[in-house]
């Protein structure tokens, strides 16, 4: 069962129709909700976790569409079950909110568009062991992300378009690699 969510999650994002205010035009301001996957490593087991993403994303375009500029704030959740201690094994849940500033080079800008970013911020990550029990123990830590925004979108009119996004995002001091 925890192997099916994140594949009907993928699915949903796969399938799911964006709304935005504007098409890539100069001036325009473009409000992104997204839903989806995530894959990390555990820093504890070594194995690829797969989780769910959720976030939005709210961007101006400039220069006659050709840049895109703006914020992003996400959720992501993993878990595992993993020995902790004492031959003990229990359920870790690891959970992280990136926010980043973007900048996106839009070179694709028709009826299909695409672009490319970089992404600077700064995430909070927090690992809980032993959830829901009196024994909890959470620990949590903050520093910064790196991200690289690929989007592909296809609009249906100018103001509604459906849209894939790939973000691949390194942050450094989380639970996860």
């Amino acid at each position: 069962m925890k192997k099916l969510i994140p594949v009907i999650t993928l699915l949903a994002l796969v399938l799911m129709t964006t709304t935005a205010f504007a098409q890539y035009r100069e001036g325009a301001v473009l409000l992104t909700l997204n839903a989806g996957g995530a894959t990390a490593k555990s820093a504890i087991s070594g194995d690829y976790l797969n989780g769910t993403a959720a976030g939005f994303a709210i961007d101006k375009v400039l220069a006659d569409g050709k840049w895109t500029m703006g914020g992003s704030i996400s959720w992501l959740k993993t878990e595992e079950t993993v020995v902790i201690e004492d031959d003990k094994s229990g359920d870790v849940t690891y959970s992280s909110v990136p926010f980043r500033m973007n900048g996106r080079w839009n070179f694709l800008n028709s009826r299909f568009a695409a672009n490319i970013g970089l992404g600077l911020g700064i995430h909070t990550s927090t690992r809980k062991l032993y959830e829901g029990t009196v024994d909890e123990r959470s620990t949590t830590t903050s520093s910064l992300n790196v991200g690289l925004p690929i989007t592909a979108a296809y609009f249906l009119d100018p103001d509604f378009y459906l849209t894939a996004i790939y973000a691949p995002t390194w942050m450094s001091g989380a639970f996860t690699d």
